[in-house]
C-alpha cells in the first residue's frame, strides 16, 4: 500500500485523537473506546473506519511518514540549494522532525517500536525512500562537481544506516535536544567532508 493514501474527515478527527491520545498514554494504554469518546462517536462507528487499534497505527505511521517525506522532498527540489546543502538539511530536518515527534513525555517511542516490529514492509518502503532521496543528492552532488563519485548501492545503504539514529523515537530520548541536534550536525559534517 501507498504512503499517500487518503482520509475521510472522520477518519482524521480519529487519527488526530488516537494519535494524541498514544502520545500521551502509550499504544498499550490506549483502547478503541477511549478514542470513541475523544471523538465523541461509538466504538462501533470506530470499527466502521478502521478495523483494529493496529490498524489505526499504522494509518498514523503512514501519514507521519508521507509528512516527513514531503519535508523532505522539498529540500531535494530546492534549486537554490547545493547538494552539500542539501545533505546537510537533509539531515538536520531528520533530527528536528523525530525530536518534534518525541518531545516532552511522549510515548511515541513504544508507537514507532509497534511498527518497526509489525510492519516490516513499511519500514522497508521507508529505507527505499530514504536511500532514493540519498542517492538522488549525491548525484546531484558529483554532476556539479561537489562530490568526487557516486557511491555504489551498498554504499548508500550503510550512508542510510548512520542515519538510522535520527529517524527512530526511541534513540531520540538518549540523548538532550541540544546534544541531538549537534550530534546531527556532526554527523553532516562528517558525512559531507568524507564526500569531497
Amino acid at each position: 500500500m501507498a504512503l499517500s493514501e487518503q482520509y475521510s474527515s472522520t477518519q482524521t478527527a480519529i487519527l488526530a485523537a488516537a494519535l494524541k491520545r498514544m502520545a500521551k498514554f502509550g499504544y498499550t494504554k490506549t483502547t478503541m473506546c477511549e478514542i470513541a469518546s475523544d471523538v465523541e462517536m461509538s466504538p462501533a462507528n470506530i470499527y466502521r473506519h478502521f478495523k483494529s487499534k493496529q490498524a489505526i497505527l499504522k494509518s498514523c505511521a503512514e501519514r507521519f511518514l508521507e509528512e516527513r517525506f514531503s519535508a523532505l522532498q522539498l529540500i531535494v527540489e530546492d534549486k537554490n540549494r547545493t547538494a552539500t546543502v542539501k545533505l546537510k538539511d537533509y539531515i538536520l530536518t531528520l533530527a528536528q522532525v523525530t525530536q518534534d515527534l518525541t518531545h516532552g513525555e511522549s510515548h511515541m517511542s513504544e508507537a514507532a517500536n509497534i511498527i518497526s516490529l509489525t510492519y516490516p514492509e513499511l519500514r522497508k518502503e521507508t529505507i527505499k525512500r530514504h536511500q532514493d532521496i540519498i542517492t538522488s543528492i549525491l548525484h546531484e552532488g558529483v554532476d556539479s562537481k561537489e562530490f568526487k563519485q557516486n557511491l555504489s548501492p551498498s554504499a548508500i545503504a550503510a550512508f542510510h544506516i548512520m542515519l538510522t539514529v535520527f529517524e527512530y523515537p526511541f534513540l531520540c530520548h538518549l540523548y538532550s535536544k541540544t546534544e541531538f541536534e549537534s550530534h546531527a550536525k556532526e554527523v553532516a559534517k562528517l558525512l559531507i567532508d568524507a564526500l569531497k
